[in-house]
């Protein structure tokens, strides 16, 4: 085949054509990314807010003990003191429920009330069964989850069972304490 363009011609033709297709590669290349910066901009803003939303839900004040929660504290105190009377050697775990129920008492929503206090020791394992009423099934989700994040439970049950009414739920929760 013969070329009738010059070799410089040709050269300088070859060069323009690998500047045009590294331009267009350059070009359809920040033109995915970008595309791929705007789909994942929704994600992104919903994480952000979320984690705000967390962030902020955190640094709420912890409500004050209403008047009745403080006697119910007291009444418990009370009792604590007449077990270890009784029994000095399980000291340790009678402080160790008492602080429990404070910390229930302390992450419990308004709109639910405490009804009893159950505590049982199986084992090794000290169980305490909260039982109430609770207004919505909201709130007892939102008061199961806040009692999981605490420390002194290593494990929160709460039962389906609890959750197949949408108000004035009658419900029970099983926080299994962990040793001190």
């Amino acid at each position: 085949m013969v070329n009738l363009l010059p070799q410089e011609a040709q050269q300088k033709l070859h060069r323009e054509y690998k500047l045009r297709f590294f331009a267009l590669l350059t070009l359809l290349s920040s033109l995915g990314f970008l595309i791929g910066v705007v789909a994942l901009l929704p994600r992104v803003s919903s994480v952000v807010s979320s984690y705000l939303a967390a962030r902020h839900a955190a640094q709420q004040p912890v409500a004050p003990i209403s008047a009745e929660d403080n006697k119910i504290l007291a009444s418990f105190k009370a009792f604590g003191n007449e077990l270890i009377a009784v029994d000095p050697a399980n000291a340790t775990s009678t402080a160790l429920v008492s602080e429990a129920i404070r910390l229930t008492i302390q992450e419990k929503p308004r709109d639910l009330s405490l009804t009893s206090f159950s505590f049982s020791i199986l084992g090794k394992t000290r169980l305490l069964t909260l039982s109430g009423i609770a207004a919505s099934r909201e709130g007892l989700v939102s008061f199961s989850k806040q009692l999981t994040v605490q420390t002194a439970f290593s494990n929160v049950d709460l039962p389906i069972s609890n959750l197949s009414k949408k108000s004035n739920i009658d419900f029970s929760i099983t926080l299994t304490l962990r040793p001190k």
